[in-house]
Order: structure tokens, then sequence, then C-alpha cells
């Protein structure tokens, strides 16, 4: 339900953390993930293995392994996700957001330490191994700090993929650093911009990717713009 959301602090214990065996969703539609909507939330220490979340075909779809939407102050640390996101038939303009951890982001966002393994396949809009999408209409930052994607992405039909994020367009300061892709990126259709680290970025105020790596191969797709960093 888009009208309810989780706001506060989940702590999975930062010892050990907590591990989610088999998380499954099927025919996601809306907003999906471990947490489907967060608002201003602090969470950290959350592990899912051996997840698999599938999409509906349709618009306005955001999917993360972890949190499907955030928005507010968040911060997300320490987390992974392991396993399959799929994606429905959905052509490119059909503004879904596919991530490894965070399908969309708005606002004051933070991501750090946390990592997704697996794959991502079929079509949206915008896919990213981290996150699938920044978008804010404030002069409000996002930072990804120490991220690692290992999933390979697949994208049928996609207006922007990457490896880290696939599309960013804030008024703030977009920053991610120390960040590491090393999941192809294989379309299997067309992907209008593919980066390594960030797919396309528009608008940001500053945008700074610093001391990131991609080592990852990128298959072209028939794109219109192709970086081993950013598209």
């Amino acid at each position: 339900n888009s009208a309810t959301y989780f706001q506060g602090i989940f702590d999975g214990n930062s010892e050990n953390g907590t591990t989610i065996t088999g998380l499954t969703i099927l025919d996601a539609s809306g907003y999906n993930g471990l947490f489907a909507l967060v608002n201003s939330a602090t969470i950290r220490d959350i592990k899912i293995s051996k997840g698999y979340i599938s999409a509906v075909s349709g618009s306005n779809i955001t999917v993360g392994g972890i949190v499907g939407y955030a928005c507010g102050t968040t911060t997300i640390t320490n987390c992974s996700f392991d396993g399959t996101i799929a994606t429905g038939d959905s052509s490119s303009s059909s503004y879904n957001c596919f991530g490894g951890i965070v399908g969309d982001t708005y606002s004051q966002v933070t991501i750090e330490n946390c990592q997704a393994d697996g794959t991502i396949f079929g079509n949206g809009t915008y896919m990213g191994g981290i996150v699938g999408r920044n978008y804010g209409t404030s002069a409000q930052d996002v930072t990804i700090l120490r991220c690692t994607n290992e999933a390979e992405l697949r994208p049928g039909s996609c207006t922007a993929v990457g490896g880290i994020v696939g599309f960013s367009e804030i008024k703030g300061t977009l920053k991610v650093e120390n960040c590491v892709n090393n999941g192809a990126i294989t379309p299997s259709s067309f992907a209008t911009n593919l980066g390594g680290i960030v797919g396309r970025i528009n608008g940001a105020a500053t945008a700074a990717i610093t001391s990131c790596t991609n080592s990852a191969a990128l298959t072209s797709g028939n794109s219109a713009n192709m970086g081993g960093i950013v598209g």
C-alpha cells in the first residue's frame, strides 16, 4: 500500500546482522521489497539470502531487494541482497525502477556498505545494481558510499542501466564514492544509457564519482550512450 510506510530504526544487530533466507515476493506492483516504502528511516545490518522478487507487467512499479522506495532523510547501512529480481514485460516508458538494494530514492538518502549479488533481469525504465533511480525536486543530496554490485544486470528495454545507479535526476549533489561494480551488464534488447557505475546523470547541481571501479563487461545492446563509469 503506497500510503503505508516504515518510519524509525530497524537494527539487525551490528555484530552478526540479521539474515533472512528465501524472501519471496511474487507479482509485485507499486512499491516492493523487504520494506516496500520507508520515510525518514534508518535501516542497518540486514542480509537477504536466496531472495526472489518478480514484478507484474505495468507502469510505476518500484522494486528493491531491501527497500522499494526510500524518501525523507533515510540511511541504509550494511545491507545485502543475494537473489533474483525479475521485472515484467513493461515498455521502457513505464517509469519502473529496479535496484538490488533500493528501487527508487527521493530526498536526502544515504546508502553505505551495501552489496547486491545474483541477477536482475527484464524490462523496465531504470535498473541499477544498488539503486534503480535517484529523483528529487529540491536541493537535497544522495550519497552512496562503499557499495559493491556483484549482480548480473540483464535489461530488456531500459532507458538507463548502471552497475551502481541506473539513473539520477536530483537538484542537490550526487556523491558516489569508493563503489565497485563487478556485475556484467548484458542488454537483451536495448538500453539507451549504459554505465559501469552510473547509467545516466540528469540535472544534478553537482555530481561527484570518486574512487569507483568498474571491472565488468558492458555489452552495447544498441545503446546510444555507453561508458565504463558513466553512460
